[in-house]
């Protein structure tokens, strides 16, 4: 093991439900950099996106649920958004 593994930043996986999770993302759309974050977020249920277009989902999710109480499902893979198009499209024709 290097002994630089003892220095780097612990893994976390992203969890819209902590403020801080949101808050350090928000600093992050501003600055552009994860500098100031004390974590490495990750989202290993999502492998599809990169790791800013999975957290913009489940934040987008998140607010939407809180402002109407329903989520939105959120796409995890490519066969998802497939599936969600189609919804889309089949009540968009009604």
């Amino acid at each position: 093991m290097s002994l630089l593994d003892f220095h780097l930043r612990p893994l976390v996986e992203f969890d819209v439900d902590i403020k801080e999770h949101r808050r350090l993302f928000n600093q992050f759309l501003k600055t552009m950099s994860w500098g100031h974050s004390p974590y490495r977020f990750i989202c290993p249920d999502q492998d599809q996106f990169d790791l800013v277009t999975n957290i913009k989902g489940k934040m987008l999710a998140h607010y939407l649920d809180r402002e109407f109480g329903k989520p939105l499902p959120v796409a995890t893979s490519r066969k998802d958004v497939q599936k969600m198009k189609k919804l889309v499209d089949k009540q968009t024709k009604r």
